[in-house]
């Protein structure tokens, strides 16, 4: 792990909100990372987490218990498709603000953009939450 994503976990890990903001950086950065050889649990969980954040308003508390009601069911697991163009997000544009609000701000943002990069999957992931009575 790099040194400026251990700075970024160390952040949110230690953030004083309980809406668990850390499980939001998790996501994008597994979404941004994401390539053909990425677990199909790990993208689909960090798929509907930013999902459900961006889309929903649900926290990253609230996203935890759906990855947990999730993960004691058998499931078939969506096929996504991999954004072609690039997802790269500089990390230091997130640690260069001000922890607080304003840190806080530019890792919605960065969530924000890779969301974008990635709703192509959006119908799909809408229809397995349905399936699986999630909204």
């Amino acid at each position: 792990m790099d040194s400026e994503l251990e700075q970024l976990y160390y952040y949110t890990l230690s953030h004083p909100s309980s809406n668990f903001i850390h499980q939001h950086v998790v996501d994008a950065h597994t979404l941004q990372a994401a390539n053909t050889s990425t677990g199909k649990l790990a993208l689909v969980f960090a798929a509907l987490g930013l999902y459900l954040f961006l889309e929903k308003g649900v926290t990253g508390r609230e996203i935890q218990q759906v990855h947990v009601k999730l993960s004691s069911q058998k499931n078939v697991l969506p096929e996504f498709i991999l954004p072609q163009e690039s997802m790269n997000y500089p990390l230091a544009n997130i640690l260069s603000a001000t922890p607080g609000s304003e840190r806080d701000r530019a890792i919605y943002e960065w969530c924000e953009f890779v969301w974008k990069k990635f709703a192509v999957n959006k119908e799909t992931i809408e229809t397995w939450l349905r399936q699986h009575e999630i909204i």
